[in-house]
C-alpha cells in the first residue's frame, strides 16, 4: 500500500474510463484508494482510503471515504465520514490506511490499520455509521502480539463455510489469524501464510485478500512497491497456496491494492490506479472491472479500453507484437505519430515519427519502454527521419524487422519511401541489412508470413498504383524477389497483415478513411477471396473506440486470434490515436469480431 517509486507515466483519459462500454468503471472524481467492496443493507458499498484530503506527498490522510451505489454503474461519494480518531487509543496524527468492512450477526464491523502498527475494529448498526470502537484497544498490535510482523496493515476478513472468521494482514510476510465469534479477539496464534512455487524475483509484498470460488480458495496480494497483483490457490483458507499467475500487472504508480467481489453470479475486481488529472503515487483513483474464471480455475480481467496510449506524443499506431524470449515478455513496436505537438502543418505530424516500444506479460496490460535507437547507417536517415509501420518476426535465433523509412519530414504524401530490413539478436540493438528492391520508390507497410513450404512472402502497399497490394518472395528473409500485384479484389488500402489460422491463410488490409478492415481468405496465399463483410467498420462504444479500426496486427495464442488495431477517437481528437484489442472468431468460414465485448487476453509464447 505505502512505498515510494518513480513509475513510468502512461496517460489514461478520465472520459475513457467513465464510458459505459469500457471494461473499467471509475467510481468517483475524488482521489481514493485501497477499495473494500461489499453489498450491505440493499446497496453496494465501497470503503476506501481518502487520498483526496492527504498532503499529496505521502499517504497521510486521517479518514476513510465511503461510496455507495444501487446498480454498480452510478456511485455516490459520501466523503470522508470515518475519521481515524474514533479510535481514542491511536495517536493524534495516526494515518488512515487500507480499510476492511464485514457484516456479522446483524451489525457492521470496520477493520482499520491505524498508524502502521495497529489494527482497530469499530462497529455500527448502519453500514454508513456512526461507527464506535468495539473493544477500546487494538485488535492486532505490534510488538504486543507475537508474529504480528513489522506492519500489521491491509486487513482482509473472510468467513469460511463452517462459520469461522479469519483476518489476513501484513507486509512482506502475509499473516492470518482466526477471530472469536464476537470478533472482539483473536483465537490462537498468528500464522504465516505459505505460498509455494513463486517465480524468480516474485514474492509477497502487501494487500492480502482471500475469497472462495467453486470450492477453491484464492489468495491474492500485491508483490511489493511497485507491485503486481498475483494470486495463488489452495484447498484451505489457511493454505498452503500454490502460485497461479498475475491478475494485474505493474501500474503507473508505486502501489497496487485490490479486492474481489462476487454476488449473483457476477465477479468484479476493484483496484486503484493513477487516472484523474493531478493523480500519482499518493493521489489514486478506484476502478472496477469484470473478472472471469477459466476452465482450469485461472482468473482473468478484460483488456482495458483503450489498450494503450503513448505517453509522449499520444499518437500510437501501426502495432507489431512479438515475444521476447530473453526477457519473457511481449514487446510491441509501434509508429508514434506526433499528435500532440503544436504548430505542425498539414501532414508533417505524421512524419518525423520514432518507433515506440511497450511491453507486457500477457498482452492485456502494456507499459511504455521508450523508442528504438536505429543504426545510423540506414540510408536517407540523416537529420530527422520518419519511421513507419514496423513488421517484426523471429526466425531461428534472429529477430527481423521490415520498416518503412521516409527520408525527412514533409507536408504531403508525394515523397519517396522504402522498406528496409534490419536484424537483431535481442530486440534492442538493430543492424541494417538492406533496402528492399520492390515495385517502386513509394512502398510502405510490410507484412511477412512464412508459407507452408518454408519460404517467406511479403505483402506491401505500392502507393503509385492506387494504393494497391503487391507482394515479394524470399527463401531466407534477406533476398527478396518482387512478384508484382497481389491481385486482391479491388480495394484501395494499405497495411496488409497476413496470418495463418484454422487451416487457411488470411490477409487483412486497412481500407482507409474509417471504413475498417478488408479481410481475404486463401488456401495458397496467392488466390484470395474477399470476405463479404469488413471488420471494425462500425464505430465501437468503448473508450477511444468510436471510429473505424486501422492498421491491424494479429497474434495467435493457443489457437485463439487477437486483433490489435489503432483508432482515431474523432473530433476534436482527429490526430490523437489509441491502440485497442478484440478477439477474432470464425463463423461460417469467415472472420468476425465484437469490438464492444470484453476481451479476455492472456498471450502465451
Amino acid at each position: 500500500m505505502n512505498r515510494a517509486f518513480a513509475g513510468l507515466f502512461l496517460a489514461v483519459a478520465v472520459a475513457a474510463l467513465a464510458s459505459t462500454a469500457s471494461p473499467q468503471t471509475l467510481l468517483t472524481q475524488n482521489f481514493s484508494a485501497d477499495p473494500s467492496p461489499h453489498y450491505f443493507a440493499g446497496k453496494y458499498i465501497v470503503y476506501a482510503t481518502d487520498d483526496q484530503n492527504n498532503s499529496g506527498k505521502y499517504w497521510d490522510s486521517t479518514s476513510w471515504r465511503v461510496l455507495t451505489s444501487s446498480n454498480l454503474t452510478s456511485w455516490k461519494d459520501h466523503g470522508p465520514i470515518l475519521p481515524a480518531n474514533i479510535f481514542k487509543w491511536a495517536s493524534a496524527d495516526a494515518k488512515a490506511w487500507a480499510p476492511e468492512a464485514f457484516e456479522h450477526q446483524g451489525k457492521y464491523y470496520f477493520f482499520a490499520p491505524v498508524g502502521g502498527k495497529q489494527i482497530g475494529i469499530a462497529v455500527a448498526d448502519n453500514p454508513l455509521g456512526p461507527f464506535v470502537d468495539l473493544i477500546g484497544k487494538p485488535l492486532v498490535e505490534t510488538p504486543r502480539d507475537a508474529n504480528a510482523g513489522d506492519e500489521p496493515i491491509d486487513p482482509a476478513v473472510f468467513r469460511d463455510q463452517d462459520g469461522r472468521v479469519f483476518l489476513y494482514f501484513g507486509t512482506r510476510v502475509p499473516k492470518v489469524v482466526e477471530l472469536s465469534a464476537d470478533l472482539k479477539a483473536t483465537v490462537g496464534a498468528i500464522k504465516n501464510v505459505v505460498v509455494n512455487n513463486f517465480p524468480a524475483k516474485t514474492g509477497y509484498g502487501e494487500a492480502p485478500f482471500l475469497h472462495q470460488h467453486n470450492g477453491t480458495y484464492y489468495f491474492s496480494f500485491s508483490t511489493g512497491w511497485p507491485g503486481q497483483i498475483v494470486y495463488a490457490t489452495g484447498a484451505s483458507p489457511l493454505g498452503p497456496f500454490t502460485y497461479r499467475g498475475v491478475l494485474i500487472d505493474f501500474l503507473q504508480i508505486s502501489t497496487n491494492h485490490h479486492a474481489i467481489f462476487e454476488r449473483d453470479g457476477k465477479s468484479l475486481l476493484f483496484y486503484h490506479d493513477k487516472v484523474l488529472p493531478g493523480g500519482g503515487d499518493h493521489r489514486r483513483s478506484i476502478l472496477m472491472t469484470e473478472l472471469a474464471y477459466g476452465a482450469d480455475g485461472s482468473m482473468q480481467i478484460p483488456a482495458p479500453k483503450p489498450l494503450f496510449r503513448d505517453p509522449v506524443y499520444d499518437g500510437a499506431a501501426d502495432p507489431a507484437i512479438i515475444y521476447d524470449d530473453a526477457e519473457k515478455k511481449w514487446k510491441m513496436f509501434y509508429t508514434n505519430r506526433r499528435a500532440n505537438v503544436p504548430g505542425l502543418s498539414s501532414v508533417s505530424w505524421v512524419h518525423g515519427t520514432p518507433i515506440g516500444v511497450a511491453e507486457s506479460l500477457d498482452g492485456r496490460a502494456w507499459t511504455y519502454r521508450g523508442t528504438v535507437d536505429f543504426p545510423k547507417d540506414i540510408p536517407n536517415t540523416n537529420g530527422t527521419a520518419t519511421y513507419w509501420a514496423p513488421a517484426v518476426l523471429k526466425h531461428e535465433n534472429t529477430y527481423h524487422m521490415y520498416l518503412t523509412v521516409v527520408p525527412g519530414v514533409f507536408e504531403d504524401w508525394k515523397h519517396p519511401r522504402a522498406i528496409v530490413h534490419l536484424t537483431s539478436a535481442n530486440l534492442k540493438q538493430w543492424k541494417y541489412e538492406s533496402t528492399l528492391k520492390l515495385a517502386s520508390d513509394r512502398v510502405i507497410d510490410a507484412g511477412v508470413l512464412r508459407l507452408k513450404d518454408g519460404t517467406w512472402r511479403m505483402w506491401y502497399n505500392n502507393e503509385p498504383t492506387g494504393k494497391s497490394m503487391y507482394y515479394a518472395d524470399s527463401k531466407d528473409l534477406y533476398n527478396w524477389t518482387d512478384q508484382g500485384s497481389a491481385h486482391l479484389p479491388h480495394d484501395r488500402g494499405e497495411a496488409p497483415l497476413p496470418f495463418s489460422w484454422k487451416g487457411k491463410y488470411w490477409l487483412l488490409t486497412d481500407l482507409l478513411g474509417n471504413a475498417g478492415l478488408g479481410a481475404y481468405r486463401s488456401d495458397d496465399a496467392r488466390t484470395w477471396s474477399r470476405q463479404p463483410h469488413s471488420l471494425l467498420d462500425k464505430p465501437g462504444k468503448g473508450a477511444d473506440d468510436q471510429n473505424g479500426g486501422h492498421h491491424p496486427e494479429v497474434v495467435i495464442s493457443e489457437d485463439r486470434a487477437y486483433l490489435f488495431y489503432f483508432v482515431h477517437p474523432g473530433v476534436p481528437d482527429n490526430k490523437r490515436s489509441s491502440l485497442q484489442v478484440t478477439e477474432l472468431k470464425l463463423v461460417d468460414g469467415w472472420l468476425t469480431t465484437d469490438r464492444d465485448a470484453p476481451t479476455y487476453i492472456n498471450l502465451k509464447p
